[in-house]
């Protein structure tokens, strides 16, 4: 940048006006107390090492390559939470993933992994709406050809607390929890109507009160086939709402206008650009800008939209219009209802699901526009769902007024400062059981727990919650070798959690841990925390507890029944755990 335009830079944002409680910074104005880091400070960046070939067919883990789509493979170099984008070709810029657990990449694929000092999903959502834009700058290009590792890592991000980061990555996953919800709902509802196309239309399920029979008719003898009148529409400035103008192509409506000279009024009419895709049943007024566009009316004998719902069924492999019309799809045959009010009817049925699933769709879009705008408001802090002085509303809300997984991370925190040593190394499966159980002690609730096979055991805890808010907030710090799992030692910051466990007045709490299980070997803490856990569901069922009642429970799950061939569980020590659950619950 020459001098002069750094200069006029500089002035330019001298003279914007700063709100007050905001800063100006070189990527914009951000609130004063968020900071701004290079992503290279905040996370490891690396490429895959795996080819397209090495994909195989239903493999046993996901395969992130160059494209949206997501491949299967046999092996794994990864097994943690991502980031990952498309370092070439067609989706660069455009394909981003979010993902926790084992996996494997191509090549050319960037891998953003060890989040430290910022939320793996808080650093997606900012990622994946301002990364295009950031490589634009660097190519000058709308279009980008590949990604180079520095337009990653000299990437300046706006950093609130964690808390706060948090919070909007809490408020983004449940809009796009929202959304998926409704893109499977709409799906659903697709195959509903496609069902319901296949038994109405063919006859195959009979409306109540129709039993006439059906015939079968060309559709020539059901349609008339012609080239509308393209009307010139004299002002070309459209409007926001009034008659839709149609125009070829998928997007069918190019504006609407209030002219109402010229209008098509013989209605209803099947509308079409190519006769075998985008055909609509239009039933409305409308005028026609594109000289391309065909249409098809009732010659008297059917209902129209009967018909219409009834071709979507047809194969049409040609594709020349007024030619094939006359010579091939005017002589196709279809059976229809001899009655008119059984075509009705059954078009009335359709019509209804498709207007759901249009009401559906609206809400769809209107979501997706909402999302839009909470990301461009959330991730620049135009927006506050989190304030210091405030209490978190994003999440419930505890008496000290903290999240659920904060609350984790600190007592995460807590636990390594008296049960790590340098002589015997504290591992996550330790650090899970005697959450665990402090959860239990504190009446807290323990559903994140699952039987996994070396349960209870919290992904949740793991990926989305206490530990990685731990990790980056440097309460600890973690330290993983393939084949001998991860440990956990104290962090840079740790002084700070256990300053929140004297505030909070959870001392105790460290305490009682310390008193009970100091001393407990890791299976042991295994073999209180799945008795507990299996007492809960006899509890639930009303079983008396026993040790065959126990064993049962434990050798009927796929996951725990592994258990049972430990000598740690056997008869006298279940017998043994649970009179001493007795007494700690």
């Amino acid at each position: 940048m020459s001098v002069i335009s750094a200069k006029h830079k500089v002035t330019e944002m001298s003279e914007r006006e700063v709100p007050r409680g905001y800063k100006e910074t070189e990527i914009g104005i951000i609130p004063i107390e968020w900071e701004l880091d290079s992503a290279e400070k905040l996370m490891t960046i690396e490429t895959g090492s795996r080819n397209t070939e090495n994909k195989t067919y239903n493999g046993r883990y996901p395969f992130f390559v160059r494209s949206q789509q997501i491949e299967r493979i046999d092996s794994y170099s990864y097994d943690c939470e991502a980031v990952l984008t498309a370092g070439d070709g067609v989706g660069t810029g455009k394909v981003y993933h979010y993902f926790i657990g084992k996996f494997d990449a191509h090549q050319r694929v960037y891998i953003m992994t060890h989040f430290c000092g910022i939320n793996g999903i808080f650093f997606f959502y900012f990622f994946k709406q301002n990364f295009l834009d950031e490589v634009i700058k660097y190519t000058a290009k709308s279009s980008v050809d590949s990604i180079r590792r520095n337009m990653i890592a000299k990437m300046q991000i706006p950093l609130p607390s964690l808390p706060e980061q948090q919070a909007i990555a809490e408020a983004l996953s449940d809009v796009d929890s929202l959304i998926e919800n409704l893109e499977m709902l709409i799906k659903k509802k697709k195959a509903i109507k496609q069902g319901a196309m296949q038994e109405l239309l063919t006859g195959k399920q009979r409306l109540p009160g129709f039993e006439e029979e059906w015939v079968e008719k060309k559709l020539g003898e059901l349609l008339f086939y012609e080239q509308p009148q393209k009307y010139i529409v004299r002002n070309t400035e459209y409007v926001e709402s009034g008659i839709p103008v149609l125009t070829a192509g998928k997007s069918l409506v190019l504006g609407y206008t209030h002219e109402t000279d010229n209008l098509y009024t013989n209605l209803p009419v099947i509308i079409f650009d190519d006769f075998t895709t985008e055909s609509k049943y239009i039933n409305f007024l409308f005028k026609i800008k594109s000289s391309a566009m065909k249409m098809l009316t009732s010659s008297g004998l059917c209902n129209l939209h009967f018909i219409f719902e009834r071709m979507q069924m047809i194969d049409f492999i040609l594709k020349d219009h007024q030619r094939y019309w006359i010579s091939e799809y005017s002589k196709i045959k279809v059976k229809i209802p001899l009655s008119h009010e059984e075509q009705t009817a059954i078009a009335d049925i359709l019509s209804d699901m498709d207007n759901e699933i249009e009401l559906l769709t609206a809400k769809l879009n209107k979501t997706k526009q909402i999302k839009q705008g909470m990301m461009q408001e959330l991730l620049t802090g135009r927006k506050r769902i989190w304030k210091p002085e405030e209490k978190i509303i994003m999440f419930p809300v505890y008496k000290t007024g903290h999240t659920p997984q904060f609350d984790d991370a600190v007592m995460i925190a807590g636990i390594v400062n008296v049960f790590y040593s340098e002589k015997y190394p504290l591992g996550r499966k330790k650090v899970q059981k005697l959450l665990y159980l402090l959860h239990r002690h504190q009446d807290k609730s323990t559903t994140a727990f699952k039987k996994k096979a070396a349960g209870p055991y919290a992904d949740e805890v793991r990926y989305k919650g206490g530990e990685p808010i731990a990790r980056n907030s440097q309460y600890i710090t973690t330290n993983t070798v393939k084949g001998k799992g991860t440990t956990f030692a104290k962090g840079a910051n740790i002084e700070k959690a256990l300053e929140y466990i004297n505030t909070w007045g959870k001392q105790n709490d460290i305490q009682w841990l310390i008193e009970n299980f100091r001393f407990k070997t890791v299976d042991e803490l295994e073999l209180l925390a799945t008795v507990d856990m299996i007492i809960s569901d006899l509890n639930k069922e009303g079983t008396p507890v026993s040790i065959d009642s126990i064993k049962y429970l434990i050798a009927t799950n796929n996951e725990w029944k592994a258990k049972l061939q430990k000598t740690i569980f056997g008869d006298i020590m279940i017998a043994k755990s649970i009179k001493d659950l007795e007494k700690l619950f």
